[in-house]
């Protein structure tokens, strides 16, 4: 059976989770929807790679992976998250857990061990030295966990200048980040980071309605988080923002919808996506501040998608909404694809009035993504996004 804890074990790794999780495809690469992100291995780049890159050197014996016992003594404390984009990074963990953990919705870092701390710098160094010796062709490092970018900017410099040299040919360090770690850093201080390689940041707004900010305990205003967007702008970092689809609930749904369309044409961030609020871990941590909160049905969600799309006013935002927790896959750049995404909202609304539920399969997994009828929502396991809406 899988056991990932501080030691990757290359030997078991690929038929470990293709049996315990059902996943197929590259043999290191691999997601578990969990909460509203992505559960990760940490060591996002392709080990068959690393294979042909290792085979000169006296201290590797280059073995067919599956059999090769070569182990990565990295200092993860689990699980790890990355965003779905960041699925060939190397996650290099500079913190543990979330600086603020209190947002009502989210379970990602409440396990105990994922208290919050700081990564000593030897150990952060130690990773890049071993993942550097190793000769493995890294082009992006993702900054784990929660909130990376509430280290003070001196650390911050210091771990990107470590990357730089133990791997020179990083192109791009990315992290998630809060809009309070924005906060107490000065544009000049933002500048320096890109100028050493900081180049996006996740910023999981999840709402531009503070009315919904306030239900779910985030800490944050629609205010707070469009200075720390037009900040990051400014300084020449780009923005992935996240928006949670039926965090309002049926009562709060338009306002939620339109609030965070205007928050988002005030801040024209480079990318949007949108997920599903979901809870695999159960209800009781969300309805201690929202006692008797409903989750949107189907056909509310479409609703308040279709709303979203509505209000937008986008100049070249990347969108995505493809998600494992979305129920309908949208992609396109706002607002030059706003008409055709629209559209594909409103056919998903036809269907779903005309078969009481609707359908998504998944092309590569063979496997319904969701299925709904009436309401009532099963998740099967699909991850290749190649979906048809039945």
């Amino acid at each position: 059976k899988m056991h990932i804890s501080h030691v990757l074990v290359l030997s078991v790794l690929h038929y470990s989770i293709k049996s315990c999780l059902g996943f197929t495809g590259s043999p290191i690469l691999y997601q578990q929807q969990l909460s509203s992100r992505v559960f990760a291995n940490p060591v996002g780049f392709h080990f068959q790679e690393l294979g042909r890159q290792r085979r000169k050197a006296d201290h590797y014996t280059n073995r067919r992976l599956g059999t090769t016992d070569l182990q990565l003594q990295l200092n993860y404390v689990e699980p790890v998250f990355r965003p779905p984009a960041e699925a060939e990074s190397f996650i290099l963990q500079v913190t543990n857990g979330c600086s603020w953990n209190k947002c009502t919705f989210c379970e990602m870092y409440t396990s105990p061990q994922k208290r919050f701390r700081v990564k000593p710098l030897e150990d952060i160094e130690a990773d890049l030295a071993l993942v550097g010796r190793l000769g493995v062709r890294v082009r992006r490092v993702f900054l784990a966990d929660g909130d990376a970018m509430s280290l003070p900017v001196n650390r911050l410099r210091d771990i990107l200048i470590l990357i730089r040299r133990h791997l020179p040919g990083v192109q791009r360090v990315s992290s998630y980040c809060l809009p309070r770690n924005i906060r107490d850093k000065s544009e000049d201080q933002l500048r320096e980071l890109r100028d050493l390689g900081l180049g996006l940041l996740y910023v999981g707004c999840e709402s531009g309605d503070d009315a919904v900010l306030r239900r779910v305990n985030k800490g944050e205003t629609a205010a707070s988080s469009l200075a720390a967007l037009l900040k990051m702008r400014a300084a020449g970092i780009k923005s992935s923002v996240m928006i949670l689809n039926g965090l309002g609930g049926p009562d709060l749904l338009e306002q939620h919808a339109r609030n965070s369309a205007r928050l988002m044409n005030e801040a024209q961030p480079d990318y949007l996506s949108t997920l599903v609020v979901t809870f695999p871990l159960g209800r009781d941590r969300f309805e201690s501040t929202s006692p008797g909160f409903r989750e949107l049905s189907q056909r509310e969600l479409f609703q308040e998608m279709e709303l979203l799309l509505q209000e937008l006013r986008l100049e070249k935002t990347i969108f995505r909404s493809d998600h494992a927790s979305n129920y309908l896959a949208l992609k396109g750049v706002l607002n030059k694809d706003r008409a055709r995404l629209i559209d594909e909202v409103r056919d998903a609304l036809a269907l779903h009035a005309l078969r009481g539920g609707v359908r998504v399969y998944c092309c590569g997994s063979g496997r319904y993504k969701d299925e709904v009828l009436h309401g009532t929502l099963r998740r099967a396991a699909g991850h290749d996004g190649r979906c048809i809406i039945r």
